[in-house]
């Protein structure tokens, strides 16, 4: 007998995911891709219902059945037994009416899989407790985009967004006592209730650890398998380093051209200045020589008397 309650969100889609990843690949693509995000939805949807109370049970990932199928989440608490099957379509607008679902305008059968899945775990649950046992079934959209509701569904199925399920569940009045859910929580996590043979034992914190290190790499911006390999880019050559003003800076080779063309420019200013400096000194001669022969000589004879 397993006790589901050790069962991780999303245990079955991890497994699929990592049995369908190719090793050494950053992150999933192709056939394993969907059940990738299919495993995100189903932890968010878990990381929501962490925050219910102590008088809430939760089960991830139940095995039902013999076709390897399980439903999401099942929470047993006060108000009920409900399951909830976990949808992941971010940002798509929805339309719910009746027992039509659909999804950017592409119809699902979500509603009548949803009470199938809903009416099966009662009956479980009630043969294996000895209670009656309604179950109500919930869909919950991750981050889903706009709804219009022309209806509500058939079936009683309830359809919310993940932002709303804690809402919904601590707001429904008490059907159950203490003593009802004990025995209906005890029912519903052994596993021969929801099928004949154990499910497969698993390392589950093998199971997290190869799962979150995918994550982990997406998350950074890892490419998957199938992306196109990056076209490589030109560099520029860094041609020495060389002190300036106390402190060091990189020059490309093309800056030493225009350094060495800058250079003759340089020394011919040079010179020009040179030439300027000889003549003002030849005017400064010139003019002290005129002064001191012709100038000086001229004044005396104004100011000396005969």
């Amino acid at each position: 007998m397993a006790d589901l309650r050790s069962r991780l969100p999303a245990h079955s889609l991890m497994q699929q995911t990592l049995a369908l990843h190719p090793p050494g690949f950053n992150v999933p693509s192709g056939e394993a891709l969907s059940w990738y995000k299919g495993a995100l939805g189903e932890i968010a949807v878990a990381g929501v219902l962490a925050w219910l109370p102590s008088e809430f049970t939760v089960l991830h990932s139940v095995p039902i059945g013999e076709q390897g199928t399980d439903i999401d989440h099942v929470v047993i608490g006060p108000p009920g037994v409900f399951t909830i099957n976990t949808k992941s379509h971010p940002g798509q607008s929805l339309w719910i009416g009746g027992h039509g679902l659909l999804v950017s305008g592409q119809h699902t059968n979500y509603i009548g899989k949803a009470a199938q899945e809903a009416s099966r775990a009662s009956t479980r649950l009630s043969s294996a407790s000895g209670l009656t046992v309604p179950v109500q079934p919930l869909i919950v959209f991750v981050n889903p985009g706009s709804r219009t509701v022309k209806a509500l569904p058939e079936g009683g199925v309830r359809v919310l967004a993940d932002w709303e399920l804690l809402g919904h569940l601590n707001g429904l009045r008490r059907e159950f006592s203490a003593e009802q859910l004990e025995e209906i929580a005890a029912a519903a996590s052994r596993s021969e209730t929801w099928c004949s043979a154990p499910p497969a034992v698993v390392d589950a914190r093998r199971l997290a650890i190869h799962f979150n290190a995918i994550v982990a790499r997406n998350l950074q911006g890892a490419q998957s398998a199938d992306a196109p390999l990056p076209t490589p880019r030109m560099e520029t050559r860094i041609d020495t380093v060389v002190p300036a003003r106390g402190r060091d800076f990189v020059r490309a080779a093309p800056h030493r051209q225009k350094a060495a063309a800058s250079r003759p420019r340089s020394r011919g200013r040079a010179k020009k200045s040179v030439w300027q400096e000889l003549v003002k000194a030849a005017l400064f001669i010139g003019v002290a020589w005129f002064g001191l022969t012709v100038g000086l000589p001229a004044y005396l004879a104004t100011i000396v008397t005969p």
